[in-house]
């Protein structure tokens, strides 16, 4: 599934192609540490700030959580509603960290 990202191909996709992440956890697991740059709209509010994110219909889109699971569903929805370039980050922060990639604690 092309759509299923691993650490070193989001952060390819980051440099490239300028890709957005968005970070759909909850507001205490978002500072506790996530990918530097990172927007934060947790999962439950996709809907509604849509028209902030309608820019973004057809430019690489890559989603992350904890592990994986809420970002996929996040990513479902998103295709749904027309936007064309949706990436999940396979396993979430956890493989992230796994990684060794940076983590930043800065609000954005």
């Amino acid at each position: 599934d092309k759509s299923q990202l691993s650490p070193v191909e989001a952060t390819m996709l980051v440099n490239r192609e300028d890709a957005i992440i968005i970070d759909v956890r909850e507001q205490g697991e978002y500072a506790q540490g996530h990918i530097p740059n990172a927007r934060h709209i947790p999962a439950g509010e996709l809907d509604r700030r849509s028209k902030e994110m309608e820019k973004w219909k057809d430019h690489p889109v890559i989603l992350c959580c904890a592990t994986g699971a809420r970002s996929n569903s996040a990513g479902n929805a998103l295709k749904k509603a027309g936007f064309t370039k949706v990436f999940n980050l396979r396993g979430g922060m956890m493989e992230w960290q796994k990684a060794g990639q940076p983590v930043s604690r800065k609000r954005k």
